[in-house]
């Protein structure tokens, strides 16, 4: 009667062994197609998720002077916000365009900061 007992546990322990190991037989394939997809979505979310408004501050020194007689301008400390917008949007390119408002002076300017374009697989 033991034995016929030990029998039942070690079958029981090598059917639900087996059973975990099916999980893993019958997931579902994934094709590396599907992998570069995702990570392609992936790294538009990033991107875009780089828009919008966000406060900022330029800590501006001179550290070199490159003509001998120069003397470097007093440092200033500028804020403002910087204001990110999708100026394109076509798939496989995202252009981001930077905008600096500031204040000077009591006036607003808004300054055409930068871009960044994104592109994927660029042919050159």
């Amino acid at each position: 009667m033991k034995t016929k007992r030990l029998s039942c546990a070690i079958v029981a322990l090598m059917l639900t062994t087996l059973s975990s190991f099916a999980a893993y037989a019958d997931s579902p394939i994934i094709t590396s197609a599907q992998i570069e997809q995702t990570k392609f979505e992936q790294d538009r979310k990033l991107i875009l998720g780089m828009a919008g408004t966000f406060k900022v501050r330029f800590d501006m020194h001179e550290t070199t002077a490159w003509q001998k007689d120069y003397t470097p301008i007093q440092a200033k400390v500028l804020g403002g916000n910087e204001v990110v917008l999708v100026v394109e949007d076509t798939g496989k390119l995202i252009r981001l365009q930077h905008l600096l408002v500031t204040e000077q002076n009591g006036k607003t300017y808004v300054v055409k900061h930068w871009r960044q374009d994104w592109a994927y697989e660029p042919e050159a």
